[in-house]
C-alpha cells in the first residue's frame, strides 16, 4: 500500500511537472494557439528552468503596401465613423418613432456594436501586418461577424420605422422616411466594411520559428 502511494504520488508530480501552470481557462487557450511551450535552463548560473513560447502556426497578411494598409484601415474608420454619425442623427430627431418602445429595443444595441466595433477596428489598426491565428481571428474575423450583425439590426431600424409609418398614419412622412433611409444608409456603409475585408485577398505562411535546442516541451 505504501509503494502505491509513493508511486502514485511521483506520477501526480510528474504530471504536474509536465503542464504550464497557468493553462487553465479557455481565454489563454485561444490566445495561445499555434504556440508551444519548452522549460529551458535560466542560464547565467541560476537553478532551474524558466518557459518559454515559440510560434509555430501560419500567419496570416495581406500584400499590402503600408500606404494601402493604412488606408485601408483609415478607410474603415470613415465608413465606421459616418455610419455612427447618420445613425445617431436619424435616431435622436424629434419624431414620434424614435419615441417608441419598439424603436428604443432596436437603438440600444445598434449603439453598444457601434462601439464595440470602434472596439475592434482599433485593435486592427494596430494589429501586425504577419498576424498571427489570435491576431487574425479576434480583428479580421471579429470585424466581419460584426459588420454582419450591426448591419442586420440598422436594417430591422429601417423596417420597423417604415412600419410605424404604415400603422400610424402618413402626419410625419416625410421625417420618419429620412430616418428610414439614414438607418438604411448607415447598413450599407457598414456592409462596404464587411464586404471590403472580406474579399481580402489574405496569404498564409507557416512560422519559421525552432524550437529551442535544449528546451522540453511543454504539453498543454
Amino acid at each position: 500500500m505504501g509503494l502505491f502511494s509513493l508511486k502514485s504520488m511521483k506520477e501526480r508530480e510528474e504530471a504536474t511537472e509536465k503542464r504550464w501552470p497557468t493553462i487553465r481557462s479557455v481565454r489563454f487557450k485561444k490566445y495561445s494557439e499555434g504556440y508551444e511551450f519548452y522549460q529551458i535552463p535560466r542560464g547565467n548560473g541560476r537553478s532551474g528552468t524558466r518557459t518559454v513560447s515559440v510560434y509555430v502556426g501560419d500567419y496570416y497578411s495581406v500584400p499590402l503596401s503600408s500606404s494601402q494598409w493604412y488606408g485601408l484601415r483609415a478607410l474603415y474608420a470613415l465608413l465606421l465613423l459616418g455610419s455612427a454619425a447618420l445613425f445617431l442623427f436619424c435616431g435622436t430627431r424629434r419624431i414620434s418613432f424614435n419615441l417608441t418602445w419598439y424603436a428604443a429595443i432596436l437603438e440600444l444595441p445598434t449603439i453598444f456594436l457601434y462601439l464595440y466595433l470602434l472596439v475592434v477596428l482599433f485593435y486592427y489598426t494596430i494589429a501586425p501586418k504577419k498576424m498571427t491565428v489570435y491576431d487574425y481571428r479576434t480583428t479580421s474575423l471579429r470585424l466581419q461577424k460584426f459588420c454582419l450583425f450591426l448591419m442586420a439590426i440598422l436594417l430591422a431600424d429601417t423596417a420597423a420605422a417604415v412600419l410605424h409609418l404604415c400603422f400610424n398614419g402618413f402626419a410625419e412622412a416625410s421625417s420618419t422616411l429620412l430616418s428610414a433611409g439614414g438607418f438604411l444608409i448607415s447598413a450599407v456603409l457598414i456592409d462596404v466594411i464587411n464586404r471590403v475585408e472580406k474579399t481580402l485577398p489574405y496569404e498564409k505562411e507557416k512560422s519559421q520559428d525552432k524550437a529551442p535546442e535544449n528546451g522540453k516541451k511543454v504539453i498543454c
